[in-house]
């Protein structure tokens, strides 16, 4: 579960290839059909959503920039107390669903010469190598 963990296996071996490691990565040089995880679905969905609440607040703000230029042209006074406030407020967005679990680790799943004995690998803390002979 703590260690590294290095297999070598034939080439031709058929399996269906499970590997894990929450702090680690996993490495290979077996051609596999690489399948994605519901973990990289989720994490996938979860940043795209992300991205695009940041695209949001990044629109008002340039939205609120251009306002207040617009408003003050030639007023110099209130670029001057934005510059000593340090900027304009900009809200931080929340993510109250963020799971931390859903982008730390490492999760492959893969299918090796059509598929076969289920061979599942996983170590903690440290990197896991799958090889061939």
């Amino acid at each position: 579960m703590h260690g590294e963990i290095d297999v070598t296996i034939p080439e031709q071996s058929k399996a269906n290839v499970s590997i894990e490691s929450k702090y680690g990565e996993a490495f290979t040089d077996l051609d596999m059909d690489i399948q994605k995880s519901e973990k990289a679905k989720k994490m996938e969905a979860s940043l795209a959503e992300r991205e695009a609440r940041i695209r949001e607040i990044r629109a008002r703000v340039q939205a609120k920039l251009a306002e207040i230029e617009e408003k003050e042209k030639g007023n110099n006074e209130v670029w001057k107390e934005i510059e000593r406030n340090g900027g304009l407020e900009v809200p931080i967005p929340s993510f109250p669903d963020f799971d931390i679990s859903t982008i730390m680790g490492t999760e492959v799943n893969g299918v090796l010469n059509g598929g076969g004995v289920r061979l599942y690998l996983q170590s903690m803390t440290r990197n896991i190598y799958l090889r061939k002979k």
